[in-house]
């Protein structure tokens, strides 16, 4: 039995939800809200960090409860597919099933959901023509901006970029050209940012996504792009990297990214101490 630890009580003790009766296979942490997947491909979401965002977006209608809840929610919508991962933005959060497909939910404001709608209530499905037509076997997400690997190896990035955390040109549309990328409200002014191929990532065996910085090791080597104000990027430098570099010197075995910093496992070069 694996049980998720995720809360501190009065005493600061960390509690078990009580709520999550099957094993946990995921987790993700966004800045004000939670999600996990169970075993039985259930997923699960709680905090009240998107209920601001939903408010605004839904108004006069209620706000739905796994958007508010501060226990362990069941997400709707997804009750007939297994899902086996789950990632989580600053405000959105995104679902990968065993099928290979995406579902995205929460705030829009930066076309992290690839529609025209500000706000999603409920997972929304991404359209497979989007990512070449393949099938989806990994994905993560920093702050305002979604990576994901498909079967092929391929890697595609989307939403906010003006930090360079895409890894190449923001490619835009309005949402009058975007009728096949999700449903709309007829906001004329939302911009809808489509995946987009990164080609320097094509095989990445390993990514990692700060909050607007990323991390990835393709053919073992360690590279680095986007956000770089506090030195994340590895070039000794404090200036935005806009497409993927490489860290020399490293043989990187595991990545990772907080908000503003990096890390990695490196094997030992032969003569190092």
């Amino acid at each position: 039995m694996v049980c998720l630890i995720s809360f501190i009580d009065a005493s600061d003790r960390a509690v078990c939800p009580q709520c999550l009766k099957d094993p946990v296979v995921s987790v993700a942490a966004g800045l004000r809200h939670s999600l996990a997947v169970t075993g039985s491909g259930a997923v699960y979401q709680w905090g009240t960090g998107l209920f601001s965002h939903a408010k605004r977006a839904l108004s006069p209608h209620p706000v739905p409860s796994h958007l508010c809840s501060q226990l362990p929610c069941l997400v709707p919508g997804l009750d007939k597919k297994i899902s086996h991962l789950v990632a989580a933005g600053s405000a959105h959060s995104v679902c990968l099933t065993g099928d290979g497909d995406l579902f995205l939910w929460g705030s829009n404001k930066h076309g992290q959901l690839t529609t025209s709608e500000p706000f999603l209530s409920s997972p929304t499905p991404l359209r497979r023509s989007l990512l070449g037509g393949e099938k989806v076997m990994n994905v993560w997400s920093g702050w305002t901006h979604i990576v994901a690997q498909t079967e092929s190896g391929r890697v595609f990035s989307w939403g906010r970029g003006d930090y360079g955390q895409l890894g190449r040109q923001a490619a835009t549309t309005q949402n009058a050209e975007q009728q096949s990328a999700g449903p709309s409200t007829g906001s004329e002014n939302q911009e809808v940012c489509l995946p987009t191929e990164v080609t320097d990532l094509r095989g990445a065996t390993q990514i990692a996504c700060g909050s607007e910085h990323n991390l990835a090791i393709v053919g073992g080597c360690l590279l680095a792009w986007g956000w770089n104000e506090h030195g994340m990027c590895g070039d000794g430098s404090q200036t935005d990297v806009p497409e993927p570099q490489l860290i020399s010197g490293l043989r990187p075995l595991l990545i990772g990214c907080g908000a503003g910093h990096s890390m990695a496992v490196c094997a030992t070069t032969t003569g190092s101490r």
